[in-house]
């Protein structure tokens, strides 16, 4: 039991020594993304490679909850978060809408102007903040919505093969899809404080690099996993 108090003041006295700061951030974003960029590529669900299946297009939303770590005077900062994101999609056989939620627990950052640990927390209206974010591991996971409606491709609502639907296209719209995503994200905020407390801004990011499998039990079908990319920008708050 003495070594458990024992931790705890250690763990005390180390947020005493390096002065950490918390504060808190929400996105509210929309963009736009493409998965699924090759025969090789593809997203789901008739994957071989002789059958080119194209593209998704997605219109998206997104919210984010980002915890900010700030040290003492230093430009440099962790920020976690936790989001909900939205996507409305098509292509030529149909369109679904896909919810997931993701989770980001090693983003990192760093101003590119003063941070606002420099400030007293009486001194922070009027000022202006600049990040630049770095995170390598975003995990989703998500699925179809509106699996009871949409287009399968055929008169019978029937999986068929990609040649007889629309051209090479063969997507699973009307069909229960979720998936597994990874993802890796590069972002540029800035905010004004209207307040010591509440500062109200602009976020631009982009998922440079995107892989998404189906889950289905764990891929059991062995389908190769569909790269992509996006790009969002929206309303950034944060508050002390």
């Amino acid at each position: 039991m003495k070594k458990i108090y024992f931790l705890i003041f250690i763990l005390l006295q180390s947020f005493y020594i390096y002065s950490l700061d918390f504060a808190h951030a929400v996105d509210f974003s929309l963009g736009w993304e493409n998965i699924g960029l090759s025969p090789e590529t593809t997203w789901m669900p008739y994957a071989e490679i002789q059958h080119t299946q194209g593209s998704r297009k997605e219109l998206s939303a997104s919210f984010t909850y980002h915890f900010i770590l700030n040290f003492d005077n230093s430009r440099f900062f962790y920020k976690p978060s936790i989001g909900l994101d939205y996507g409305a999609t098509w292509s030529l056989a149909g369109a679904m809408n896909v919810l997931g939620l993701n989770l980001s627990p090693l983003c990192f950052g760093v101003y590119m102007t003063d941070p606002m640990s420099a400030y007293e927390k009486n001194e922070l209206k009027g000022k202006i903040f600049a990040t630049f974010d770095l995170n390598p591991v975003g995990l989703s996971l998500g699925g179809n919505m509106t699996h009871d409606s949409g287009i399968f491709g055929s008169p019978e609502r029937e999986w068929t093969d990609p040649e007889d639907q629309f051209g090479t296209q063969y997507y699973p719209f009307g069909h229960e899809y979720s998936y597994f995503k990874y993802t890796a994200n590069i972002a540029v905020r800035f905010w004004g404080m209207i307040t010591d407390r509440i500062g109200l801004g602009m976020s631009f990011a982009s998922d440079a690099f995107i892989l998404e499998t189906p889950v289905e039990f764990f891929n059991k079908d062995n389908m190769p996993p569909a790269l992509g990319y996006n790009v969002i920008g929206g309303l950034y708050i944060v508050i002390l």
